[in-house]
């Protein structure tokens, strides 16, 4: 096999091979070739040097820069032209660019390099955060030869100093009026070199092993929390310093709480007598202890309740974070006789009794004028009037002087991910949020991914954004409106109600003209 070809195709890769594509491919083919697997064979023995010196050249950004450019000759004595002190000559151009550009400025270290940071990706469970935990991780890494002690050199034999640089480790050569000088690229820096490499690492001093490294994790951690393990990296060749571990935290989902921070969320199903009588909900923490929740009377589907200090431990330092219950209010899909008996008999109750002033109630008429009932249809007006008063499917409210506010439709809900949401709360929120001259509406458009969105219609501008940060106080984000549109008026129907149809279709072709 002729050796003196490219390096890129000695070691087998592209000349756009990045850093571990070169990595890989060298200890791949040093490993075919090396002189313990191949005794006696000269040719396995030159390929390995030969590979060895186009990895040495291509693993450093600037000598591969210059290989790059100028080939082989890049590095051959008198290759650039001109002489050097010391024997340097001109024979490592980019060692010379490396020390006027690194050495001078910082950029390179003499002597042995440290060993490369290693980076470890462990994902636990969301209790292994709240409480730490010791873990064992197992990587393969180089580390120290254990034949040579990272020394490099075969047990029993030594080291010489370096003729190139006569024990200095460092170099000068010349270039027209500037003198450089630079790490040698003989010793790299060490001043003497190895008569006899140990075969266990070739020279290197280290190798790869597997190797268990008992890891501390403290409480708190979060996604992609970084721990550091100081000298548990790749060891540095020729007995250098070894480089750092870096540990990397991923969380696997809980069945019960997501986690925002120190924050700890839930939704609890609670029943619908529940919400309106309320009660109390238990919930087990990730301490172990039960969580006691108190449920006040007639919570609404969304609203969140606040336990301080039940949420994760503060990483590195004192106390715990918050938990946020987030209640969802269940209606039975299946009723018993005797439960549908006591519901109609509670929606016997609800009769035109007065709401107090400002609260939001259904609104209920009665007169001569009102119709006795449907023709031939018996059941559906013993739905729609009770006691002589018929149920208008509307929402108001009365304010102190007895003036009549009409908020909305009874039946105006909108279901998205699932989930139903009261338009008429959302108006409501958003008129409590909003200046008093803006009339405010909300309405449903289709929406690809959630299949209905929220759009809230005024009558003046507002700032979406502000906006909705008030709403999410009162409000699920889900219930939040996804955009604002400002028209001058609202459709109206005869009686003066707000037409909600004409209104929909008016906002869904402004959103298409803008499409």
């Amino acid at each position: 096999m002729n050796l003196d070809i490219d390096y890129y195709e000695l070691l087998e890769v592209e000349r756009t091979a990045d850093e571990k594509t070169l990595k890989s491919a060298y200890r791949r083919i040093a490993m075919e070739c090396h002189p313990d697997r191949n005794p006696g064979c000269d040719e396995s023995e030159a390929r390995f040097k030969a590979v060895s010196q186009a990895y040495d050249v291509l693993k450093d950004p600037q000598k591969r820069a210059a290989y790059d450019r100028l080939g082989k000759a890049a590095f051959e004595n008198g290759g650039m032209g001109g002489g050097g002190q010391g024997g340097g000559g001109f024979g490592d151009f980019s060692d010379i660019f490396e020390s006027f550009f690194g050495d001078a400025f910082g950029g390179r270290q003499r002597g042995p390099a440290r060993g490369a940071d290693l980076r470890y990706d462990l994902e636990i469970s969301l209790d292994e955060a709240f409480h730490g935990k010791d873990a064992e991780i197992t990587i393969d890494v180089a580390t120290a030869c254990g034949t040579c002690e990272g020394s490099g050199a075969t047990p029993g034999s030594g080291k010489r100093r370096c003729n190139l640089c006569a024990g200095h480790g460092k170099v000068r050569a010349q270039q027209g009026f500037f003198v450089v000088e630079r790490t040698c690229p003989t010793c790299h820096g060490r001043g003497e070199v190895i008569e006899d490499p140990c075969r266990a690492c070739a020279g290197e001093g280290r190798k790869d092993e597997r190797k268990t490294i008992s890891v501390n994790i403290p409480p708190g951690v979060d996604e992609g929390t970084r721990i550091r393990v100081a000298g548990k990296g790749e060891a540095g060749p020729y007995g250098a310093a070894a480089g750092d571990l870096y540990i990397f935290i991923h969380l696997s989902r809980h069945k019960v709480f997501e986690r925002d921070g120190t924050t700890l969320f839930c939704r609890v199903p609670v029943s619908f007598t529940t919400a309106a009588l309320g009660g109390e909900i238990r919930i087990p923490g990730l301490d172990g202890s039960e969580h006691i929740i108190i449920v006040p009377e007639g919570i609404q589907s969304g609203k969140q309740l606040r336990q301080r200090g039940a949420g994760m431990p503060v990483l590195q330092g004192r106390g715990r974070g918050d938990m946020v219950i987030q209640i969802d209010v269940e209606t039975p899909s299946k009723l018993s006789a005797r439960q549908k008996e006591i519901l109609r008999e509670f929606r016997e109750t609800e009769t035109g009794e007065e709401c107090p002033a400002g609260e939001v109630g259904k609104i209920l008429v009665r007169g001569d004028n009102v119709m006795g009932g449907y023709l031939n249809d018996v059941e559906e007006s013993s739905l729609k009037l009770k006691s002589g008063w018929y149920d208008t499917g509307d929402l108001g409210y009365m304010d102190a002087d007895g003036y009549l506010y009409h908020k909305g439709r009874l039946k105006r809900f909108v279901k998205i991910g699932g989930e139903m949401v009261s338009l008429v709360a959302v108006e409501e929120c958003l008129n409590n949020v909003t200046d008093m001259d803006c009339e405010c509406c909300v309405v449903e458009l289709p929406d690809a991914k959630r299949g209905s969105k929220i759009v809230a219609v005024t009558s003046k501008d507002v700032d979406s954004s502000k906006t909705n940060k008030r709403l999410s106080e009162d409000l699920p984000n889900i219930a939040l409106p996804r955009k604002y549109v400002t028209v001058s008026s609202f459709p109206r129907m005869g009686s003066g109600k707000t037409d909600f149809r004409g209104l929909t279709e008016h906002v869904w072709l402004l959103e298409q003209e803008e499409d």
